[in-house]
């Protein structure tokens, strides 16, 4: 019985492990400048272009964060390139964007800083309780 439990795992295991590693496909840097620029036409009302060239700012921003990526620099580093990168971004779309555009963008991405914080407040709390509650069983 618990040989045929063990089996019974081990196949369920298996089975699905190459249906979550098929879910995941990374993007290009292009289909995000894409993504990151029509979210910012729909938010900002940009004109064409604007738009055009918010995307083009947004290509290097993509291509210069997946070339940090590839050299898998610690994580104080990443940080340090990735607050460089957004800098030279921000000071680009200050140029393209109206004053009240800027603004807009601006509270945008502090609110998506926020939303993320919260969420990975909540997932350390979770996993923390799971571990707690492991210790006392």
């Amino acid at each position: 019985m618990q040989l045929s439990r063990i089996g019974i795992i081990f196949l369920s295991v298996i089975c699905t492990s190459p249906v979550f590693a098929q879910t995941y496909t990374r993007k290009t840097p292009a289909e995000k400048a894409k993504k990151y620029t029509e979210e910012m036409v729909q938010e900002q009302k940009l004109d064409s272009v604007q738009a055009a060239e918010v995307y083009v700012i947004n290509l290097a921003v993509s291509t210069k964060i997946d070339s940090m990526y590839a050299t898998h620099p610690e994580q104080d580093d990443l940080r340090k390139g990735f607050i460089g990168i957004f800098k030279m971004r921000d000071e680009a779309f200050r140029k393209i964007l109206t004053a009240t555009q800027y603004l807009q963008f601006d509270d945008s991405q502090r609110e998506k800083r926020e939303k993320k914080a919260k969420e990975k407040k909540a997932a350390a709390e979770k996993l923390q309780s799971t571990l707690s509650s492991e210790k006392k069983e």
